[in-house]
């Protein structure tokens, strides 16, 4: 389901920047949709290029803009003469921090216990999915941080993974900074992780969920009309 906002003509039939005057069309999309990234374990590279723009912050044109340009990047990478296409980039910002994937929330295990994950104050869209999993994250008794996270801290993760509306919540096997020629690799079989990938599932289909989850569950059925 996507809302879909938009400015369209106006009774002098003028076009240009200018929009205040020109009518505000609303629409709703439904289509079916599949997940778009594998779920076995992702190749991400970093896009070089840091991006902090407010309009990361906000689901409308000018972000996803934004995030084609990375997109494009990773799906066009060249090494020297060799040409390496990743599934994704991540967004970093002026100091080399990471904020989110061109279209998902990023979150690292650092530990069995602890999850660590951009703060809002960074330029990163306030994702549905990033809240639902914090929220799942937490009550299944993980210990989830919003702080920033360095490129060099990738080295310290166990795991790592993207959340997102078509995501879900999908694995990240390996990371490239091109910048420093490093590689990161990550456990994309994490038994931490695989948990909470599972109980999320659960959650948006249905099935049984961690008493503590129930409630959560209760609210995103509540949110669903039938379409009948």
């Amino acid at each position: 389901v996507r809302p879909i906002i938009y400015r369209a003509g106006n009774d002098q039939g003028n076009l240009g920047v200018f929009s205040g005057k020109h009518d505000i069309v609303f629409e709703v999309m439904l289509v079916e949709w599949g997940a778009y990234l594998p779920g076995d374990g992702l190749a991400l590279v970093i896009y070089p290029n840091p991006l902090e723009n407010e309009l990361r912050r906000f689901k409308v044109a000018g972000n996803y803009s934004l995030g084609s340009v990375a997109k494009d990047y990773a799906n066009n990478f060249r090494f020297g003469t060799r040409s390496l296409e990743f599934h994704d980039a991540l967004i970093i910002d002026n100091r080399r921090n990471i904020e989110e994937a061109t279209g998902a929330n990023f979150f690292a295990f650092e530990n069995k216990t602890t999850i660590v994950t951009p703060p809002l104050d960074q330029y990163i869209l306030p994702g549905i999915t990033r809240a639902t999993g914090i929220e799942i994250a937490r009550n299944l008794g993980f210990t989830v941080r919003e702080e920033n996270i360095s490129i060099a801290c990738l080295s310290n993760m166990k795991a790592a993974y993207l959340t997102g509306t078509a995501t879900g919540h999908c694995p990240i096997r390996v990371i490239y900074d091109p910048t420093t020629n490093a590689v990161y690799h990550f456990d994309n079989k994490f038994g931490p992780f695989l948990e909470l990938q599972k109980e999320f599932d659960n959650l948006i289909d249905g099935e049984d969920v961690h008493p503590k989850n129930r409630g959560l569950q209760q609210r995103v059925r509540a949110m669903t009309v039938p379409l009948n």
